[in-house]
């Protein structure tokens, strides 16, 4: 799969073999990058919200739901291109949030990083006291994802260039084409305009861009039983070869399995879902 393929599939099936994928024998170009946990369950949690299907048959789906492709690039973002990181491992505690202080047996949080293993690597964290970081951290714990486009100004407002040099033509917005040489077209004849800015260049930051996507993407939603037949409150999707269908109270303590008993809403338009790969980018997640 080509980064132009991945761009336009819309099967998850061959997206999904890409990301669990030994690299150095399907694609060599692309850099290692192995679908971690959390992402997984993610994506579980969002097939399983929008379209009733657990993760095996939402990848498995001969007729993928309309937005599959959307669903997982937004979770995943582009292999092809990662994100630049925005945070950096503490070096006094290597990243595990704890230090042992003289002869103390029990660790303590490393007061560096305050036990969080990481550290700001980019002015645009620190920028107005960490307003930035709060944003997104607010967008991600209560869901407000009409606010990613406030989130963007920000970020543009803190530094973040709206554009970046193409790399396919390094800027120039032509390309040579030794083979028109051979056709009699002479050296003109080898300057093409590059189909990946278009001539321009430049392309569009690919951070603000999805943040910005004013392109809301059309799905069909379920209607479970979700909630608690106890309590009413919300449970949790459980996680395991013979219960991952079910759904658990942690106050109750019982189990309930939603079977089949949905019903298909009116579609509805859905931009952004948790676990997309900008915020935890900024959230310094994986």
């Amino acid at each position: 799969m080509t980064e132009q393929e991945w761009e336009d599939c819309e099967n998850p099936k061959p997206m999904m073999d890409l990301l669990m994928r030994s690299s150095v024998v399907t694609a060599p170009d692309l850099p290692d990058y192995i679908a971690s946990d959390r992402k997984l369950h993610l994506l579980e949690d969002a097939t399983w919200e929008r379209f009733g299907l657990n993760l095996d048959d939402f990848v498995c789906q001969e007729k993928p739901p309309e937005g599959s492709g959307n669903l997982v690039r937004e979770i995943f973002g582009n292999p092809f291109k990662p994100l630049s990181k925005f945070w950096k491992e503490c070096e006094e505690c290597n990243g595990s949030g704890k230090i042992h202080e003289g002869f103390q047996a029990v660790p303590v949080d490393c007061g560096n990083c305050e036990g969080k293993g990481k550290l700001p690597d980019s002015p645009l964290l620190t920028w107005r006291d960490g307003l930035i970081l709060a944003t997104a951290e607010q967008i991600h714990t209560e869901g407000k994802w009409e606010d990613t486009s406030i989130l963007a100004d920000m970020l543009e407002d803190a530094g973040m260039q709206s554009e970046e040099k193409c790399q396919r033509c390094e800027g120039n917005g032509m390309l040579f084409d030794p083979s028109m040489w051979h056709r009699g077209y002479g050296l003109e004849g080898m300057k093409q305009i590059c189909t990946n800015c278009k001539g321009k260049g430049k392309l569009p930051n690919p951070i603000l861009l999805h943040l910005r996507n004013d392109a809301p993407i059309r799905i069909k939603t379920v209607t479970t039983i979700l909630d608690c037949p106890v309590c009413g409150k919300r449970g949790f999707r459980r996680h395991g070869m013979h219960f991952d269908h079910e759904f658990r109270c942690g106050e109750c303590s019982i189990s309930w399995e939603p079977g089949k008993k949905y019903a298909w809403n009116d579609i509805r338009e859905v931009r952004h879902c948790r676990g997309c790969h900008v915020i935890d980018a900024l959230r310094g997640v994986e």
